[in-house]
């Protein structure tokens, strides 16, 4: 099979990019045929229309399309060198492995879904974005459940691929329920940006398509239409507030209203270079895309240049090294007629010569000395541009200091953080799509079951939902965070100090839960607030002592457990009486509590009465009966009773939470 070198390949490519940007609008025959006045007035009733409008726009795009082919070549496909006939090749990995590095670590980045509701919002406020959060949640594993079916990765996968092959993402949502079904389809897409082609407006894009080749077969089974031939282009063309889809130049479905309000298509790019134009505005029909070409950085785009030398230079050492190793010699005499018979290194052997002849070995060729220094700037450069071994890649045991792992830390940071920003911006955009269409009623949709694992509590949930069940003031907030090396131990030791009090009278310099969100970097500082919480009010007295007598008759030893529990109830007792008593002096402190010195604040019993008034108010009148018993000593506590109401007094009011904690505790903890 004949093959193109890979310098002509990329050569040619650049050719075609440089040529592209300098095509005259006025030099295609489709910006002759496309009316732009019926575009304009959102006439896409002609099939003919649609694939002028999108011939034209290919012009512009082509030099992208160029440059995302050059770089699935080199840097994807690893393409072999191909030097002249006879001569060694030499395909570097480097490009592969450093792309490998890339997405798995966008892939493994953190990545939270939080609606936000403000600092002011109530409860009840709180408690809806909760289960919006859950929402999303279960939406997102219902599209990774739909992709398996057609081979599709999750979407988070592919959306990180694109993302470092091509620099762009293209991303289509629909929401609704199909034809003769009853429960809502959560259906996206992810585009291949070489295929997808757009024009902005002032409001987003005016419209956007997408072309794939399908067989005969799989146009059939989607759309129930044969085709002659034995495949098509599908063109898929969304306008904001219609839909068709053409096979070749064939209606496969006619113009049909959405009902969303926009087109649904998400389009993004890494990178920060916004719509720039050229010195005279050379280059498209539209004017504010004539550098699209350089917009959406893949993982090569500083890298780039250095792969075809690179390759050309290791290739040319190879060819050094093979020539020396044939060991030729040169066998001078008079008329220059001599042979050498054999190998005459293949064993010991005298040869004869006579006068006037000699046998010299052949000088060995070497490298010239510049050699070394070009592969070194070329190494050099790799490096800068994409990331630095063996630190990267883990391939060094030695010690950092904690600054030297900071900055190798920023350092790494910059190769990632382009692409989860790009990431945070799809998933934020879907969130709010997917919340809005959902709500939509002129979409039609109907209540759906949707299931997972809650990421706060890492537990299986399964919620129906309806359209009504969503707020239109919810605003999504998402945070891709690249998991990194850290150094744990520092962190915690500057958390410690900045939280803790800089002496008698003096504050810290920052709360605790800002030094959990800022310098310990937690995922939800509020959640682990609740389980510190929740840990403290297990060694609550009351509560301890009673779990340990469950653990006991667990254990088979009901007697100790009954010996246990007698105990507990007459120091309870002791605290009731010194409580009610008139001038008894103040209550004494529980046996296991022995370094409280000060009597508590307020009445024990107004904290707990409190707390179950809350807990009523909450509506769970359950834990509140549950709590009463359990102190009373009437029924002995459940595990799990503690973390419940700690959990919703967390919620409700963090100071109600401490005072109970302490309330039960017998007493203000010593120190305090």
């Amino acid at each position: 099979m004949a093959t193109t070198s890979k310098k002509s390949k990329t050569s040619k490519a650049k050719s075609k990019r440089k040529s592209s940007a300098k095509v005259s609008p006025a030099q295609t025959s489709a910006e002759d045929q496309y009316d732009a006045n019926q575009a304009e007035e959102g006439l896409w009733d002609d099939p003919g229309v649609i694939m002028d409008a999108i011939k034209v726009v290919q012009n512009e795009f082509e030099g992208l399309r160029d440059r995302f082919q050059e770089d699935f070549e080199q840097g994807y496909q690893l393409q072999p060198y191909e030097p002249k006939s006879g001569y060694e090749s030499y395909t570097s990995s480097a490009p592969k492995n450093f792309f490998d590095k890339i997405v798995d670590g966008v892939n493994r980045a953190a990545l939270t879904v939080h609606v936000n509701t403000g600092e002011e919002a109530l409860e009840e406020e709180r408690s809806d974005a909760n289960e919006a959060e859950l929402f999303l949640e279960g939406a997102f594993n219902h599209i990774d459940r739909l992709g398996r079916k057609t081979r599709q990765k999750a979407l988070r996968r592919q959306l990180a691929f694109f993302s470092g092959i091509r620099g762009w993402v293209v991303m289509r949502a629909l929401v609704y329920v199909p034809m003769n079904e009853t429960e809502t389809k959560f259906d996206v897409k992810v585009w291949d940006p070489m295929h997808v082609y757009w024009e902005d407006g002032v409001d987003g894009a005016i419209w956007v398509a997408h072309q794939r080749k399908a067989t005969r077969s799989q146009i059939y089974s989607e759309y129930g239409v044969k085709i002659e031939g034995k495949d098509g282009m599908i063109t898929d063309f969304w306008t904001e507030d219609q839909n068709m889809v053409l096979v070749d130049s064939t209606w496969l479905k006619e113009p049909t209203a959405h009902n969303i309000g926009h087109v649904p298509v998400f389009i993004g790019n890494v990178g920060d270079m916004p719509d720039i134009q050229n010195k005279d505005f050379s280059g498209d029909n539209i004017g504010v895309h004539n550098t699209l070409e350089y917009q959406g950085e893949s993982v090569w785009t500083a890298a780039r240049g250095v792969i075809e030398p690179r390759n050309r230079y290791i290739s040319q050492l190879m060819d050094t090294a093979k020539r020396s190793v044939a060991g030729s010699l040169v066998h001078k005499s008079p008329k220059g007629d001599k042979k050498i018979k054999g190998d005459p290194y293949a064993s010991f052997q005298a040869i004869p010569i006579e006068e006037g002849e000699s046998i010299e070995p052949l000088e060995l060729p070497t490298a010239p000395p510049e050699t070394a220094a070009i592969l070194g700037l070329l190494d050099h450069d790799w490096q800068q541009s994409t990331l630095p071994y063996p630190l990267a890649y883990g391939g060094s045991a030695a010690a950092e200091s904690g600054r030297a792992l900071a900055i190798r830390i920023e350092a790494t940071r910059s190769a990632y953080s382009p692409r989860t920003h790009l990431l945070r911006e799809a998933y934020q955009w879907l969130s709010e799509e997917l919340l809005s269409q959902f709500a939509n009623k002129a979409i039609g949709n109907k209540k759906v079951e949707l299931y997972g694992d809650n990421p706060m509590t890492d537990t299986f949930f399964r919620n129906g939902y309806e359209p009504k069940d969503i707020k239109s003031d919810w605003i999504v907030d998402v945070i891709v965070e690249p998991r990194l090396p850290r150094d744990e131990q520092v962190e915690i030791e500057m958390a410690l100090a900045a939280s803790s009090a800089r002496g008698e009278g003096r504050q810290p310099l920052m709360s605790t839960g800002s030094a959990r969100k800022d310098i310990m970097k937690l995922k939800n500082p509020d959640l682990e607030e609740q389980k510190v919480l929740a840990e403290e009010g297990k060694e609550i007295p009351p509560i301890k002592f009673r779990r340990i007598a469950s653990a006991v008759e667990a254990q088979g030893d009901p007697e100790g457990a009954a010996l246990i529990v007698e105990w507990l109830e007459g120091e309870e007792m002791k605290n009731r009486q010194a409580l009610a008593g008139e001038g008894g002096g103040a209550p004494q402190a529980p046996v296991s509590q022995p370094t409280q010195t000060a009597p508590p604040s307020e009445d024990e019993m107004v904290i707990v009465e409190a707390v179950m008034n809350a807990l009523i108010e909450y509506g769970r009148e359950d834990l509140a009966q549950e709590l009463a018993g359990a102190l009373d000593g009437t029924t002995p506590p459940r595990d799990g009773l503690i973390e419940e109401i700690m959990q919703i007094l967390g919620e409700i009011s963090p100071e109600l939470a401490q005072a109970f904690t302490i309330a039960l505790g017998g007493g203000q903890p010593a120190g305090v």
